[in-house]
């Protein structure tokens, strides 16, 4: 009933915002190919501490497919050196987006992140049951003292995929463990880390390129919303403890690229230098972040660390 009632509240009164506009032609990081094109934008909720800014990123996909959003971030997630996203299946509705990550550039965040088995199993608030199923909510077995091990498996194979599929599912289970807020960060220096479903969550926005603020909430969850070209699909971390967000000035990702140009020297005495985007430098930047790359070595630099 509260996530049906603070649906309620968030479609009669959508996001407050300045002007920010969503531009398809300044987006860095595309993933996939073919003429259509959607935006993902992710915000995070910070606290006190810096907050990136409204991060973009670009799909497309063939003419003839029908991605939906769960393929949208899943796919974008995959191909990115910095983002890492936590999914459920939650019922015949389909997937939930339960937590994001977006790591420092030169650490892996998957190996910061916890969960607390003994904080989710005391929580009342979970309906979830851990060491005996919950037989009113259609849960046919419970996973024990295993949980850990199923949720530590299920981090580990995500630093190859950078999407961690929940293991206590609807699947599984017959009923999925809402446990999202007691998936924890040990080390905040890893990067940004936000997960929640009674403290926070995920809330899902939609619209087309244009202005942020005309972005609607999403009525659909996101296994039930079909891209259509030029759509921008929109994640927002609300906190039940912050005031109601505002989207905040756009920043166009700039992942590692998998096309930088081949080395035109193999003499190990030389150096080349590349933006983000695979274009060669003269020399290293000021400021930023760019690749050295000597012979068939490459490397990651800081000249400045920024998110």
């Amino acid at each position: 009933m509260r996530k049906e009632l603070l649906s309620l509240a968030i479609v009669l009164s959508a996001l407050t915002a300045m002007a920010h506009p969503i531009d398809f032609d300044k987006i860095r990081n595309w993933t996939g190919t073919g003429p259509n094109r959607a935006a993902l934008v992710i915000q995070f909720d910070t606290g006190s501490k810096p907050n990136p800014g409204t991060l973009v990123w670009g799909y497309r996909w063939e003419n003839g497919e029908t991605p939906n959003g769960v393929e949208l971030i899943s796919a974008i997630a995959e191909n990115s050196d910095r983002l890492r996203i936590l999914i459920q299946m939650t019922g015949d509705m389909g997937y939930t987006l339960d937590g994001v990550g977006y790591s420092d550039w030169n650490k892996e965040l998957l190996d910061a992140l916890d969960y607390d088995l003994d904080g989710a199993a005391a929580d009342s608030r979970i309906s979830f049951g851990f060491f005996e199923p919950n037989t009113f909510m259609k849960q046919t077995s419970a996973p024990g003292a295993d949980a850990i091990d199923f949720v530590m498996e299920a981090i580990e194979e995500a630093k190859t995929t950078h999407v961690i599929q929940h293991p206590l599912n609807y699947n599984e289970y017959g009923y999925p463990a809402y446990d999202y807020d007691w998936w924890k960060m040990n080390d905040e220096s890893a990067g940004i880390w936000n997960s929640g479903w009674y403290d926070g969550y995920w809330s899902y926005w939609t619209g087309t390129e244009g202005d942020l603020a005309n972005l609607g909430y999403s009525a659909l969850g996101m296994s039930s919303v079909y891209l259509k070209d030029g759509d921008v699909h929109g994640w927002i971390y609300w906190s039940f403890t912050s005031e109601d967000p505002e989207w905040r000035t756009p920043v166009y990702v700039g992942d590692i690229s998998t096309s930088v140009p081949e080395i035109s020297d193999d003499d190990d005495s030389v150096t080349e230098y590349y933006s983000l985007d695979g274009i060669r430098l003269s020399a290293p930047p000021a400021a930023g972040v760019y690749i050295e790359r000597t012979c068939s070595r490459v490397s990651k630099r800081i000249a400045k660390h920024q998110f």
